[in-house]
């Protein structure tokens, strides 16, 4: 069941002004979803980045609903952040539009080379669950990634990067998935994951 995450400033409360929907782990679930990270062109492209010995770390579904910009989008941040990989380079994200993506439906923005920097994060006011790095960003230097529909962007987990809010008449949406190496899985997570052979 999809979940909003937008709060009215640094509540806890859920605000109707703003709202993106997210849901997490639905690939032992649905049969695209579960197959996607074992396609052939996924499995080499996540191998080229990280080598072999690859792990699914999770998966999501993001949604931005139209209009006026009340599909919010989500603060600067880095994955590495929440999945606290020792090497950053372990681990990488992969993002596939499920819709065109570009600036007025609120594309991913990110910063070159942001992950040989060391980013502080703190809680995000705008989230009932986000951290953010926001607070160190120069704006300015932001890359927007437009993408059509099918399109495919891969971050490293150290990359530091946020999204726009939806001022489009039209729904956006995304997946997410997450991979690191197996040996940067630490023994009290052994088992997370589909594992690549």
């Amino acid at each position: 069941m999809p979940r909003p995450f937008a709060t009215a400033g640094v509540s806890d409360t859920a605000t109707q002004a703003r709202h993106s929907l997210a849901v997490s782990l639905r690939g032992p679930h649905h049969r695209l979803l579960r197959a996607l990270p074992w396609h052939p062109p996924v499995v080499a492209a996540v191998q080229s980045l990280l080598g072999p010995g690859t792990a699914q770390e999770l998966d999501h579904i993001f949604l931005k609903p139209a209009g006026s910009g009340s599909g919010s989008g989500t603060g600067w941040h880095t994955d590495n952040a929440y999945f606290r990989c020792p090497d950053s380079a372990a681990g990488t994200g992969m993002w596939i539009a499920i819709h065109d993506a570009h600036r007025e439906n609120g594309c991913k923005r990110i910063l070159d080379r942001s992950h040989l920097h060391a980013w502080r994060h703190r809680r995000d006011g705008d989230s009932d669950h986000h951290i953010t790095c926001a607070d160190d960003i120069d704006e300015a230097a932001a890359i927007p990634i437009e993408l059509p529909a099918g399109g495919v962007l891969f971050c490293t987990y150290g990359i530091a990067h946020a999204t726009g809010a939806n001022h489009t008449d039209r729904d956006r949406a995304g997946f997410a998935y997450h991979f690191r190496r197996l040996d940067a899985i630490p023994p009290d997570r052994t088992g997370v994951g589909h594992f690549f052979r």
